[in-house]
């Protein structure tokens, strides 16, 4: 019985373990997303300021 105890335990600890390394996994997963998000809005945002500069530099 406690023999069964103590393996349920370790078994209990390893699932804790990979349940935190999900979470850590899907946290910094989550904050890579968002910053790319971040720089592709600035991305698009710089390219259509640019494209809008040329435009009116080719209409002057």
């Amino acid at each position: 019985m406690h023999c069964w105890l103590r393996g349920s335990r370790r078994l209990l600890w390893q699932r804790r373990v990979v349940i935190a390394r999900g979470i850590l996994i899907f946290r910094v997963h989550g904050f890579f997303v968002s910053c790319n998000n971040l720089i592709l809005c600035n991305y698009r945002h710089l390219l259509v300021s640019i494209a809008g500069i040329n435009k009116s530099i080719v209409f002057q």
